[in-house]
Order: structure tokens, then sequence, then C-alpha cells
């Protein structure tokens, strides 16, 4: 006799179904009852926030994403997703600090270090900045890559008062 699948993996089965197929109000529901299933389902919380993303629901979004974030944080992924979602939310300086986390778990992650690099560039965030790390200098636009003073690449640092 094979052994059966629990409610909470045939709910999330189901909404990663309705996922795929684009049904995203069913998915939403889904989702939910997986985590009512069970309230420690980190793939419960990623899928809804998934959905309510892609619904345009970036709020929601970022509070799904958060909550997965709280029971993996230590999975970049998981920290990654949650600070995209902030950042689409308009909370900038909440997704510059949960990118630093992302940095901080895998400091060679590109998809956050180019994203944290970007709300930098657009000064929509005081609590990280872009430095040389050899001589300390600040980029002079058209110049951000690599310092003029001594080569090094720039790198995003968070701003000293704003450190954890």
């Amino acid at each position: 006799m094979e052994p059966r699948e629990s409610p909470t993996k045939l709910a999330l089965r189901a909404a990663i179904s309705s996922l795929n197929r684009g049904d995203l109000d069913d998915a939403v529901a889904r989702f939910s009852d997986a985590i009512a299933l069970d309230p420690q389902c980190h793939e419960g919380y990623s899928g809804l926030g998934v959905a309510r993303a892609r619904r345009r629901e970036y709020d929601l979004a970022a509070d799904a994403f958060g909550e997965c974030a709280k029971l993996r944080p230590s999975d970049p992924q998981s920290r990654y997703n949650y600070a995209v979602a902030l950042q689409r939310a308009g909370r900038y300086e909440d997704a510059a600090a949960e990118y630093l986390r992302v940095l901080r778990l895998q400091p060679e992650h590109l998809p956050a270090q180019r994203a944290l690099r970007r709300l930098v560039l657009a000064g929509v965030v005081s609590t990280v900045e872009l430095r040389c790390p050899r001589c300390g200098s600040r980029p002079e636009l058209p110049q951000l890559i690599t310092c003029r003073h001594c080569g090094a690449g720039f790198q995003v640092l968070p701003v000293a008062s704003a450190e954890e």
C-alpha cells in the first residue's frame, strides 16, 4: 500500500497547478489553504508570494515572502524574493536591508548585487552607498564601475550608522 500524501502536500500540488494554469485567484486560495493546514509550510508562503506578485499585489506578496524568509532565514533565495517584493512595493530602504542580508549569506549573489546597486544609483536609499573598497572614494558619473583613483571596482556598502 502506497503512503498517502498529506493534506498540505495535496493543497500545494493543487495550488502549483492553478499557478501554472494562470488561475491566480484559485492559486491564492489553495496556497492559503496549505498555510492554514501547516503554518510552518514555507513552500505555501513562497507560492502565495508568487501568486500575489503576478496579481501585482506587491505589499501582499512582500508579506507572504516575508513569512517564508522568517521560516528560512538562512536561505538566500527566500530572502531575495522578499527583497524583490519589497522593492516592487516601493519599500526601498527595507528592500536594500534585505538585499544586504542576502549578500551576507551569499556574497556572490549577482541578482542581489545588481538590484542593490540599482537602488543606490537611483538615489532611493540612504542606508547603503557605493564606495571603493581600497581608497574609500565615491563614484562620479559616468564612472560607476571602477574607481578613477585606484582602479578597484566599486562595492555597495552599508552606511556606517545603518549597520545592524
